[in-house]
């Protein structure tokens, strides 16, 4: 499946993509440093991280799921 993985902030922009390719059926975990795709530090604050899913077999097969995400510095 091609999983997308992504942080936003408050304002609904993207701040960074942590993940962006094809992956395996599994257990996988991704760490976000703070930092934006410059690589420069964010400020703490709310952010969201947003992960789709799209199936291999039918492009129309999608899962989508955002969480809220809290930065303290």
């Amino acid at each position: 499946a091609f999983v997308t993985l992504e942080v936003y902030n408050v304002k609904g922009q993207k701040v960074k993509t942590l993940i962006n390719k094809d992956m395996h059926q599994g257990f996988y975990t991704a760490a976000w440093n703070g930092t934006d795709e410059n690589n420069t530090a964010v400020t703490s604050g709310l952010y969201f991280g947003k992960c789709v899913i799209e199936s291999d077999e039918n492009n129309s097969d999608k899962y989508t799921s955002t969480k809220k995400m809290l930065l303290l510095k």
